[in-house]
């Protein structure tokens, strides 16, 4: 559980980074820029979420929840 700040690290250099929530309606969406990063996704209320990375190439996602 987290309260909507993450440091995440990935084997990509570059890419997108999304988070929806439950019902898959997009609620954030930032460029990353290097394969280290933290992620601040405002205003979400506790619940169960879904992070995805793409670039182009690589696809990963994740749940997570917030409290």
């Amino acid at each position: 559980p987290n309260n909507g700040e993450f440091k995440i690290r990935t084997n990509q250099n570059s890419g997108f980074v999304s988070v929806f929530d439950i019902t898959g309606k997009c609620l954030f969406t930032q460029i990353v820029l290097n394969s280290e990063f933290t992620l601040k996704i405002p205003d979400v209320i506790p619940g169960l979420y879904i992070i995805e990375f793409s670039n182009g190439k690589v696809l990963n996602r994740t749940k997570f929840v917030i409290e």
